[in-house]
């Protein structure tokens, strides 16, 4: 009498593995970190205009960092979690998101004169986008914002003597800062009149 025949035993899958968003993703200069929770191990796809910092996902939540090239508005981006048994998700779009990294840059249109009789001097500079001005050194502005193109404000200037060590940065929206502009020097001296 011969043997029964054995059959090896094996598993086949055909379910798709499922992939869905933790919370709101943080946009953090050209990329975005997002959190997502995967129902299987499995490698992880990325399509439209980003990229991954993470390959294989493991089950459960995971935090991943996506990259996009450059600055500018991005709906195209979209995720999907590939098993091992070749099974793929349904695509889990990032949705709209606003990449924002280049810092504005500021320029001196008109300085303060040399000398001159007054504590409120009126200056003019240009910036390439809009937001928070911070001032350094002995003067300040009179507003704390300022919108893209040329803007006119008064320093503000407690005494007499020379300014010779006033910055201010703008800081945007985005919370990419400027690099300092240094505001020309300039001396008040006493009205002679």
């Amino acid at each position: 009498m011969s043997e029964p025949l054995q059959v090896p035993s094996f598993r086949v899958d055909f379910s798709a593995p499922e992939l869905s968003q933790i919370g709101e993703f943080r946009v953090q200069s050209r990329n975005v970190e997002i959190g997502i929770k995967a129902s299987e191990a499995g490698s992880l796809v990325y399509s439209g205009s980003c990229s991954g910092d993470l390959q294989h996902l493991k089950k459960g939540k995971s935090d991943v960092m996506i990259s996009f090239p450059g600055d500018g508005q991005y709906s195209d981006c979209e995720l999907m979690l590939s098993d091992a048994s070749g099974n793929t998700s349904q695509p889990l779009p990032l949705g709209t998101v606003f990449i924002d990294a280049t810092p504005p840059v500021l320029a001196e249109i008109k300085p303060v004169a040399k000398k001159i009789h007054t504590n409120r001097p009126s200056y003019s500079f240009k910036t390439s986008k809009s937001g928070t001005l911070n001032f350094n050194g002995k003067c300040k502005g009179n507003v704390d914002k300022a919108v893209a193109g040329i803007n006119h404000i008064a320093l503000l200037t407690p005494e007499l003597g020379d300014y010779d060590d006033c910055t201010m940065t703008l800081t945007d929206s985005s919370n990419n800062r400027s690099q300092p502009l240094r505001i020309s020097p300039f001396e008040i001296v006493e009205d002679q009149s």
